[in-house]
Parts: structure tokens; C-alpha cells; sequence
């Protein structure tokens, strides 16, 4: 075997390793890719799930968001402005969950379940009001997506439910629905 056979081996041997180191990478940045989404979608649910678990702790503050849904003009000023940064914060959240949609990086059942609570949301004309008076600008792309949203409405998917949960129904609604 002379030097230049040997050297042709080498180099082939050579760029059949930069092929497996390249194929190597890919996984790897597949999977680092992955695993960013992964934490993404947590870190966004972490962050509404410490909104309901604030409102669910917090007497006053659960108090006061119930009335809000229901007629945000029986609160104070202040009252309202507490709202607001709730209101805030929960649109906040929302814009972000559907950009992540958009792009693609938030699983498709994840995304309905959001897109729902989003609609239920915006049955209530606190939160209505809220919006038609939001003291911040979103994204064209979500303000659409959550005026049409507000537009469509939400179907219950077991109408009354909701209201007998919260014991708004009487007795008789009541037994007519089981």
C-alpha cells in the first residue's frame, strides 16, 4: 500500500466521521430544541397556575375578581386598577401561549385546552369591559385572535353546568337538568 492510497483511506475515513459527527449534532440539537419548548410551555403554565392559585388563596382578592366578572363598575377605583393588572398579566400569559402556538411550539391539545379557557374568559362582561378599556396594547395577531374569540362565544360543554356548580340555578332548574 503506497502513501497515497493510504492517504485517500484517511480522507475517507476522515469524512465519513465529519457525516456521523454532523448526524450526532442534529440530535442533539433536535432534542435541546424539544426540551426548550418543553420548559417554555411549563414556565407558561407555572406562570397561570400562580395566578389561580393567588386568587384561590387570597379571600379578598378572589372577593373582589368575582364581582369584577360580574359588573366591574360596582368596584372602587383602586379595586379596578387591581383587576386590571390581573386582567393584564392573564392576557399577557394568553399572548404568549398563542404566539407559541403560531410558531409551532405548543402541542396542539395543550393549545385547545388554552384557546377554550380563553373564550370562557371573555363570557363575562368584566372581562369584556376589560378588554374594550385595556389599558395596554397586545399584538395585532392576538388582539384579533381574541376579538374573534369574544365574537364567537363559548359553548358550554355541558350548558348549566357551570351555573348550577356556582348554585345560581333554582331547585327546579335544577332537577329538570339531571
Amino acid at each position: 500500500m503506497d502513501l497515497q492510497v493510504l492517504a485517500n483511506l484517511g480522507e475517507f475515513l476522515g469524512g465519513i466521521g465529519v457525516v456521523i459527527s454532523l448526524i450526532y449534532l442534529a440530535f442533539q440539537v433536535r432534542g435541546n430544541t424539544r426540551s426548550q419548548r418543553n420548559e417554555i410551555v411549563a414556565r407558561s403554565l407555572e406562570r397561570l397556575g400562580s395566578m389561580q392559585r393567588e386568587m384561590a388563596t387570597n379571600i379578598e382578592l378572589g372577593n373582589m375578581f368575582s364581582v369584577a366578572l360580574n359588573d366591574i363598575y360596582r368596584l372602587d377605583v383602586q379595586d379596578r386598577i387591581r383587576f386590571s393588572w390581573w386582567c393584564t398579566e392573564f392576557f399577557s400569559a394568553m399572548e404568549f401561549l398563542h404566539d407559541q402556538h403560531l410558531q409551532g411550539n405548543l402541542p396542539a391539545e395543550i393549545w385547545q385546552r388554552w384557546e377554550e379557557t380563553h373564550k370562557w374568559w371573555l363570557t363575562f362582561p368584566g372581562m369584556q369591559e376589560w378588554w374594550r378599556c385595556k389599558p395596554v396594547p397586545f399584538t395585532r395577531t392576538f388582539t384579533e385572535f381574541t376579538e374573534s374569540m369574544a365574537a364567537a362565544g363559548y359553548e358550554y360543554e355541558n350548558p348549566g353546568a357551570w351555573r348550577e356548580f356556582l348554585g345560581q340555578n333554582s331547585p327546579t332548574e335544577r332537577t329538570s337538568t339531571e
